[in-house]
């Protein structure tokens, strides 16, 4: 090859291989977990949604290992707060150490806002992103924030939904069902679920 072939050559090869190694990247996901901490949640359920999701929180890191995955924690009884917001996943401890119980009512607006506003505001850094909720307690639908939802998702933004909920809850299969209509219930919402059954539900 000549000069000007062989340079041709290695910038192809080059270009290829800058491809080839983006194609191959893993993908970076935001996992934002609503954990109801309402008064029914007190004692045995409260302590038994907090290890299912420090063990969601492991699990997580150990299938994320080498990316720049992040989850954040929105606490949320009548009211809402961000506990931790993209903490790295292989630094998720110093993230559900803040895992403690506050008691009061249960509204899904508010920790939903909250979901939101951490998606939106970092759509552009994951490649998928993830909002799960548990519940013990009933709720009104939060109808606002299931339109934003699916506003999102129509968009083409990788946004998925989970729900995981003691007793049946209508707001929260509501959410799903607007989601995704075409999808079985089961598929991202499940109800029924005991608390010593909460971690392996949210595997």
């Amino acid at each position: 090859l000549v000069a000007g072939d062989r340079k041709q050559a290695t910038d192809a090869y080059l270009d290829f291989h800058k491809k080839w190694i983006q194609s191959h990247v893993a993908a970076t996901h935001h996992y934002v977990i609503c954990l109801d901490e309402s008064g029914s949640m007190r004692g045995r359920k409260f302590e038994a949604a907090k290890r299912a999701v420090e063990d969601f929180a492991t699990q997580a890191a150990l299938k994320n290992q080498g990316t720049a995955s992040a989850v954040s924690l929105v606490m949320f009884s009548h009211v809402a707060r961000v506990v931790c917001n993209q903490t790295p996943l292989d630094k998720h401890a110093s993230c559900t150490n803040n895992i403690t119980y506050k008691g009061g009512g249960t509204n899904f607006t508010r920790p939903l806002d909250h979901a939101m506003q951490l998606v939106q505001g970092n759509k552009a850094k994951y490649d998928k992103q993830f909002i799960m909720i548990h519940s013990d307690g009933q709720a009104e639908f939060p109808q606002a924030q299931a339109d934003l939802m699916k506003r999102f998702r129509d968009s083409r933004e990788n946004l998925e939904f989970f729900a995981i909920a003691e007793t049946r809850s209508e707001a929260l299969d509501l959410i799903c069902k607007a989601l995704y209509p075409l999808s079985p219930l089961s598929d991202h919402c499940l109800s029924q679920v005991r608390p010593e059954e909460t971690s392996g539900a949210m595997q």
